[in-house]
């Protein structure tokens, strides 16, 4: 009779065997892949914590920031009978370290430039401050009628001007589709809305003007060398330099002081209201705190007791 061969004797040992090194095996692998889970996610949350922290810093940055530019223009309302480019506000802050980062600012004075809301006096049409505006157009080699398109923009009502006027059909088969804003700007920026000013004219034109909450004085001893040319019908850009010279020696100390230098003798001045105090400033700013960075562009406003207000905040592309 014949005997069964001794290995045919266990069949089922080695397979257990087997399947129990590749069990083990795929345990050991898939609490690899759940710690190397647990680890990633956790980095992210670290980061995410972190950006926020930074976030939150930032912020606090910038408040701190406006609280600088505050004091400074409160103080010099208190020592100073005028507003001038050599006084501490218009100094820029040079980048300062923090921890983590870095800041920097300055404050502009925005009636040093033209206040675009001061073309149209509700319904009407300011006539000076729309010719000093076409003079401005004019020194930037752009055509004077972009006045008009602005007009019908800032103006309530919704009949288009001649030539080049704007109103709700020049903007509503645009992609997408608007109407026209007939209200004050907002911002400069509001700009880009209206027809015919492409991102070009605005460049041109963003050193020059601004847009504030209401109408304005221009500061004589702020405004750059081209606003002081529409002043007068015909004055030079050397013309002008000169009065800008005379100011960087002493700031002019009455507006009588001003026109009277010899670039004005004889000559017609436009109608529009001067100052040597300003009321609106812009505080421009940038803090870095880790990956976190933030622009801010704040309005400030500065009333008869000296003390400065917060009249508005924005977050901005570089604009230093």
């Amino acid at each position: 009779m014949a005997v069964p061969p001794r290995h045919l004797s266990h069949p089922a040992r080695r397979p257990q065997g087997g399947l129990a090194l590749i069990t083990a095996v795929m345990v050991v692998a898939m609490a690899a892949v759940a710690a190397t889970a647990m680890v990633v996610s956790q980095q992210h949350s670290l980061h995410r914590t972190g950006g926020l922290l930074h976030g939150i810093q930032v912020e606090d940055y910038a408040v701190g920031a406006e609280a600088w530019a505050r004091v400074l223009l409160r103080r010099a309302g208190q020592e100073n009978g005028f507003d001038a480019l050599d006084q501490d506000w218009a100094q820029p802050l040079p980048p300062m370290l923090i921890e983590g980062g870095g800041l920097q600012g300055r404050i502009r004075d925005e009636q040093g430039r033209f206040n675009l809301n001061n073309l149209v006096e509700g319904a009407t049409v300011n006539a000076n401050a729309l010719l000093q505006f076409q003079r401005l157009l004019l020194l930037l080699e752009l055509d004077e009628q972009l006045a008009n398109a602005l007009l019908d923009w800032l103006d309530p009502d919704i009949n288009a001007r001649f030539p080049e006027g704007a109103e709700d059909d020049a903007y509503l088969n645009r992609e997408p589709p608007y109407r026209a804003g007939n209200g004050l700007l907002a911002h400069v920026s509001e700009l880009r809305l209206v027809a015919g000013y492409e991102p070009g004219v605005v460049e041109r034109l963003r050193p020059y003007v601004t847009a504030l909450p209401q109408a304005t004085a221009l500061n004589v001893n702020t405004a750059p060398t081209l606003l002081l040319a529409t002043l007068v019908e015909g004055m030079g850009l050397v013309e002008a330099e000169a009065l800008v010279q005379v100011r960087d020696e002493e700031p002019f100390p009455s507006l009588e002081q001003f026109t009277a230098q010899p670039a004005f003798a004889g000559r017609e001045m436009l109608q529009v209201p001067l100052t040597l105090r300003s009321e609106y400033f812009r505080l421009l700013g940038q803090v870095v705190v880790g990956d976190a960075e933030v622009w801010l562009s704040s309005l400030l406003q500065r009333g008869p007791d000296h003390q400065v207000r917060l009249v508005a905040r924005n977050r901005i592309l570089p604009a230093f």
